[in-house]
């Protein structure tokens, strides 16, 4: 068997964690809490309603905070978006993985499909799961030279049921 990371551990330590605080909400008929993980690149503390913005209106970010949990102090690994999403997935110091800046169009997939995921871990809870939005962390094994074909690895084989989005920014090739 082989030996779990430090970086897995925590990993999983911390989802656990986080299921036993939330474990309070559970309903009377025993169903798992919803997590709803949203991680925005360019967002300032300070940028939607529920934290103090008064410039820009955003009712349903600030009905899910007020009918959810508040998290007010959090950081990220990166201020680079393929790194800070490749941290949040696999509890992984972006560093260990030589992943410091942005992935661009044709790169394979960062993330080893036989780690520990955060999506793994909350299957395994008993949640369903699913990423939606821009991935911005490769597909496949090599340079994907077919964009309509399917992309695989990806999310689904990192522990993902469900993934609809862009494989890179969306103002970026392929445009798809």
């Amino acid at each position: 068997m082989k030996p779990y990371s430090v970086e897995s551990l925590m990993l999983l330590l911390c989802s656990l964690l986080f299921w036993q605080c939330s474990n309070s909400d559970q309903q009377a008929d025993g169903t798992l809490p919803n997590i709803l993980l949203i991680n925005v690149d360019d967002l300032g503390y300070g940028d939607i309603g529920a934290y103090g913005a008064e410039m820009v209106r955003t009712p349903n970010m600030d009905q899910l905070a007020q009918e959810g949990r508040r998290f007010t102090d959090f950081h990220a690994a990166s201020a680079v978006c393929s790194p800070s999403r490749y941290a949040l997935i696999t509890g992984t110091y972006p560093a260990r993985a030589d992943l410091y800046g942005a992935m661009f169009l044709r790169s394979p997939l960062v993330v080893d499909t036989a780690q520990v995921t955060i999506a793994k871990v909350l299957k395994a809870a008993g949640y369903a799961t699913a990423a939606i939005g821009k991935w911005h962390l490769g597909f496949g094994s090599q340079r994907p030279v077919d964009w309509n074909k399917p992309l695989k690895p990806g999310p689904l084989e990192l522990g993902f049921d469900y993934y609809f989005g862009v494989p890179v920014l969306n103002s970026h090739p392929p445009f798809v």
